[in-house]
């Protein structure tokens, strides 16, 4: 029976309004632009290996070839991301702390979560703004709560707003294992005419 319904491959018709072109920006950008000071603290040789292995997405081994490297020493570049963030006593005074990188990560979770659904869902936007606000608890020390709000600047009808949410809650790695330890609360809105409060 199952294969009878599933050979019939029964379809309808798409509905217009999804048959919209592909944003041409990218959401994980607007993440990779305020990277700047922390990229400008890294060796030029360092950040160039990031900024090519990490944003622009060439891999390990076309890096290594172009440079006339090992991809072992390539390997070893990229491994100072996490050094370049210490949070110990002789780290940068501007490093994030833990709990700092939680949110960070919740936040390019989301973005990635966005960038990954945008041209499946054929969603037609312009730019995303991700905003978190955790509340900790001090007695036993962990994230009570955390609220995120992503605006999204797109002229998409305010369900497609509501199915790219969906998509957003559903798929991310690190939202879902958040959420199972946190209360985790968001609203993805469209983002106000002339830009995003402040």
């Amino acid at each position: 029976m199952i294969d009878l319904h599933r050979l019939r491959k029964t379809t309808v018709p798409a509905e217009d309004t999804l048959a919209q072109a592909v944003a041409a920006g990218r959401p994980v950008d607007a993440l990779a632009n305020g990277l700047g000071p922390s990229l400008d603290a890294l060796d030029a040789d360092d950040r160039d290996v990031i900024l090519r292995c990490d944003i622009e997405g060439q891999t390990q081994a076309a890096y290594a070839a172009a440079h006339q490297l090992t991809l072992p020493a390539v390997k070893r570049r990229r491994a100072k991301r996490p050094r370049s963030r210490s949070t110990d006593l002789a780290g940068r005074e501007d490093a994030f702390n833990p709990a700092e990188l939680l949110l960070a990560a919740l936040t390019a979770c989301m973005l990635k979560g966005i960038e990954r659904v945008a041209p499946m869902l054929t969603f037609e936007l312009r730019s995303v703004e991700v905003r978190v606000h955790g509340v900790r608890q001090d007695v036993p020390l962990r994230m009570e709560r955390i609220d995120c709000a992503i605006q999204v600047d797109t002229d998409e009808p305010d369900r497609r707003l509501e199915l790219l949410h969906e998509n957003v809650r559903k798929y991310g790695t690190v939202f879902n294992t958040v959420a199972l330890g946190t209360h985790l609360s968001g609203v993805l809105i469209r983002a106000p005419r002339g830009g995003s409060p402040p």
